[in-house]
This record gives structure tokens, C-alpha cells and sequence, in this order.
């Protein structure tokens, strides 16, 4: 897990299951992430992350984006 992952895991973990949109918010004053598409880029790359839901944001443009939960490996 690269150090991306484990701060997306770790907030996942203390959050509960949450959209990229939040994902990218909690993270971007903290680390460098890019802008919400990459970081859904990251998140669908990655092995340790699962979507759950889509959830449609609304604004000045509508879009949809993934809700995340972390992989649990049984």
C-alpha cells in the first residue's frame, strides 16, 4: 500500500463509507491528490478500496461519483 492508500484507508476506517468527493476534501489540505477524478482514478486502480453506491452531486454541473469502502480481506 502506497502512502496515498493508507491515508485513504486510515480515513475510511475512522469515517466510515464515504464518496470521492469527500474522500478528495478530507485530503487535499493535507497532501497533494489532484483534483476528485484522480483521485476516483487512484481509488478504481487500487485493489484495497471497493465501491459501494453512486451518489449525484449537484451544482453548477451534475455529475455522479462513487462511494468507497475499504476491501476487507477474509
Amino acid at each position: 500500500m502506497n502512502r496515498f492508500e493508507k491515508e485513504v484507508a486510515a480515513y475510511l476506517e475512522r469515517e466510515g463509507p464515504a464518496s470521492t468527493h469527500q474522500i478528495h476534501y478530507a485530503l487535499r489540505n493535507k497532501y497533494f491528490v489532484g483534483s476528485v477524478k484522480s483521485v476516483g482514478t487512484k481509488m478504481a486502480a487500487s485493489k484495497h478500496f471497493k465501491k459501494v453506491d453512486k451518489v449525484r452531486l449537484t451544482g453548477t454541473s451534475r455529475y455522479e461519483v462513487i462511494v468507497w469502502e475499504v476491501e476487507k480481506n477474509e
